[in-house]
């Protein structure tokens, strides 16, 4: 259900498809590591230019890896 919840809000915002994929899927590999990854709800994405999109999806990827490693084992770990 959490994850139906996470996938829903995620797709609602962010309209790639792949970046949207990479979201939901960071969310749960952080929760495996105790942190809570957290979409601001302000936050919208559209669709990104294809000749963009593999370079938007590492750095995101990155970036989001990097702030859930530091963030584990702090108390209320949470990256938004």
């Amino acid at each position: 259900r959490r994850r139906a919840e996470i996938s829903d809000a995620v797709t609602q915002r962010i309209s790639d498809p792949a970046v949207a994929a990479l979201l939901i899927a960071k969310t749960s590999l952080a929760a495996e590591s105790g942190v809570a990854l957290n979409l601001d709800p302000a936050s919208h994405l559209a669709a990104l230019d294809p000749a963009m999109a593999t370079d938007v999806i590492t750095l995101l990827g990155n970036l989001i890896d990097n702030a859930v490693d530091v963030s584990v084992g702090a108390p209320d770990a949470c990256v938004t």
